[in-house]
């Protein structure tokens, strides 16, 4: 379907190339637009509810942002007036108070060195007109944070108020939406924000006529609702205005017809239901830049998106609507407005930097019915990715043995192609994993749980290896000599013996290594990790990358335990046990350098005296991803690995209560929220 690209591997579209090429030329800036007026909201409706009056003041926001259509975009809607650019949220004082102000004397050091290598001051990230403006509402924030809001209102605990204003502090984060939060997109797909808003009028008409104090509340929290889609509806509009204003203005008439149908598509949606995957894609984008214009930590992710747009893009492709070219050139162009969402964090030395805002879309996976669920858009999202290199969406794959063929190899080279590569999770554990939850059935489930994690798998493909190689490498060639056929006169085209039986044994022997570095309720991380090194074993995700790269291990340090997704752990093993294997096959039946036996006694005098050998296993383990047999190795271990979950995994759950199992899928949850699932 792709291979026939002139240029496989870059885009073919000369406007993807172009808006790509900008995003990485244009150095970040920070936007105060959003801060001044949701300020200016909440400073004059000061007699207002607090919800009605942070909703109107989002509301607000959304009404009044400066629309922005750069050039070449084809799916419109910004988080800034820049390509590149940072909002500040006043009302979320996240790490510190008076955070306007801060965030306008740190946000980049003197000097910093931004993305084209220039030297940055902060005049040049925030222009004079901006902190003219903004002085207002520092002020007021100054007093008025949601921090220090909190700290009014918590109970008499004992406790001096500024330890009270912590506590209820970090109680509020702990319980922002995460990676895993799942917004029904689909809702807005299939009603129009139009609809939902009407629905929600004739339920406040019905339901909440009688003045109780907890109708009252509802109906606050419902006209929030309403106040907030009104505002999603108008940011459109206000993007259908602008389109219009430079359509008249253009003198090419491609561009200005591009502009009309903008602009057409904007009045439509995200109001009304869309009719085609051009107006599907818009009316999800509006959504989700929304999501994260209300904050910088939501961190939603677009979720199962291959699942509830597929309706529209395969029924275009099908009718002839829209041309396979047409829609990859979409899906690259969103690839690109995902990167645009940035936002702005400190580092440990007080200086404010720009990052992706982590988006993370979840591909195939099952349905609703336990079926396999990869569609025709998975397959071009997949292709997206190798195509536009950018970090943002992260793919998330949920993977499973009988999945298409044709899928699997994409994702397969969408691992050998990119620096970034896909997450592989394990669809079947996952299932069981997410279903820790009672009140939720195994079904829905299947039909609606996402994979995200911050830590993403690209370094199982990176030059780490020969600063781990005598503890990781080397032991995955000495089970690999144990236990595949490397003798065997019955050799693939490729050259190399290939024994599905023989990986599977391997495999075995390689988890069985593993779990006994698996931390338990009593097991420090310190503990866990050291285990694993003692072992013969440096496993890449139960270490932080600056150990990978430096090689140095120290037990005493303390290092956060992130178990959370042993499912996705354990498939960068595969990449690593892929990469031996294949090597190993290259040595011994196609090259024929050395005998099994020589590799087995370098191995068990850690390559004293053999450096050649050595060099040349470190060599052929980097190169050999876009070997034949990587592929169908890596394919093959993946489906072992689907099939044989609950066998190998199980143990690890059951070392765990109910309630632990929970938080270990959920992530950070605070005591109160952990009471609550057990009650």
């Amino acid at each position: 379907m792709f291979e026939a690209q002139t240029n496989y591997e870059k885009p073919e579209s000369r406007r993807v190339v172009a808006r790509y090429e900008a995003l990485f030329r244009i150095l970040p800036r920070v936007d105060l637009q959003r801060a001044v007026l949701f300020t200016e909201y909440m400073n004059e409706h000061a007699h207002e509810p607090l919800y009605l009056r942070t909703a109107g003041a989002f509301s607000h926001v959304l009404s009044h942002l400066t629309p922005v259509i750069f050039d070449n975009e084809l799916l419109v809607g910004s988080l800034s007036r820049h390509l590149v650019g940072a909002q500040v949220y006043p009302e979320l004082d996240v790490s510190q108070p008076h955070y306007l102000t801060k965030t306008l004397s740190h946000v980049f050091k003197e000097g910093h060195t931004g993305i084209s290598g220039a030297k940055v001051s902060v005049d040049t990230l925030v222009s004079k007109q901006d902190r003219q403006c903004i002085e207002k509402a520092a002020r007021f924030w100054a007093e008025n944070t949601s921090r220090a809001s909190r700290g009014k209102h918590c109970p008499s605990t004992g406790l001096n108020p500024d330890h009270r204003m912590d506590t209820a502090y970090q109680s509020i984060l702990a319980q922002l939406p995460k990676e895993w939060l799942v917004i029904d997109y689909p809702l807005i797909l299939r009603q129009g924000a139009d609809s939902v808003i009407e629905h929600i009028r004739e339920f406040i008409d019905s339901s909440l006529c009688e003045t109780r104090p907890e109708n009252l509340e509802l109906s606050e929290y419902l006209n929030g609702i309403m106040h907030i889609l009104q505002g999603i509806i108008c940011f459109a509009q206000n993007y259908a205005q602008e389109a219009q204003r430079l359509a008249l203005l253009c003198p090419d008439s491609n561009r200005k017809k591009e502009l009309i149908e903008i602009a057409r598509i904007c009045r439509k949606v995200p109001g009304k239901t869309p009719d085609t995957f051009r107006e599907a894609l818009q009316s999800f984008w509006f959504v989700h830049i929304c999501m994260c214009l209300e904050s910088p930590l939501m961190n939603a992710p677009p979720g199962r998106f291959d699942q509830y747009m597929n309706p529209y893009f395969e029924n275009d492709l099908l009718c002839g609507c829209l041309r396979s070219d047409e829609a990859l050139e979409l899906l690259e162009l969103m690839r690109i407005k995902c990167q645009q969402i940035t936002t702005i964090s400190r580092d440990e030395n007080g200086t404010y930097l720009y990052r992706p805002v982590s988006q993370y879309i979840t591909l195939a996976g099952s349905d609703k019915a336990g079926n396999p669920s990869d569609t025709m858009l998975s397959k071009f999202m997949l292709q997206a990715r190798i195509t536009t290199r950018t970090e943002q969406p992260v793919l998330a794959v949920r993977w499973r043995e009988d999945l298409s063929d044709f899928f699997k190899h994409k994702v397969i080279d969408c691992i050998k192609t990119t620096r970034w590569c896909p997450d592989i999770y394990n669809d079947h554990l996952g299932t069981i994993l997410h279903s820790g939850n009672p009140r939720i059935s195994s079904t829905h489930t299947q039909d609606w749980f996402v994979c995200a994690d911050n830590a993403d798998s690209f370094e199982a493909l990176t030059e780490i290896s020969h600063h781990i190689f005598s503890t990781h490498h080397a032991k995955i060639f000495d089970i690999l000599l144990n236990c595949a056929d490397f003798s065997s006169k019955e050799q693939s085209p490729d050259g190399a013996t290939f024994d599905k039986s023989g990986l599977q044994n391997m495999l075995s022997r390689y988890y069985t290594l593993i779990f006994p570095a698996a931390p338990t309720q009593d097991t420090q991380p310190g503990d866990a990790l050291l285990d694993s090194r003692n072992a013969g074993i440096v496993h890449p995700c139960l270490l932080p990358l600056h150990i990978l790269y430096t090689g140095r291990f120290n037990p005493d340090m303390h290092i956060p335990a992130n178990y959370s997704n042993l499912y996705r752990i354990s498939a960068l093993s595969l990449i690593y046990l892929a990469k031996a294997f294949t090597a190993l096959s290259s040595l011994l039946s196609k090259e024929a350098l050395f005998t099994v036996t020589e590799i087995q006694d370098a191995i068990q005098t850690d390559f004293e005296g053999t450096e050649t050998l050595r060099q040349k296993l470190l060599v052929e383990t980097t190169l050999c991803c876009h070997h034949p047999l990587f592929e169908k190795t890596l394919i093959d271990l993946f489906d072992i690995w689907s099939l044989s979950a609950h066998k190998w995994h199980e143990p690890i759950l059951d070392r765990r209560s109910p309630s632990q199992r929970f938080t270990l899928v959920r992530g950070a949850a605070s005591t109160e929220t952990q009471s609550q699932f057990q009650a």
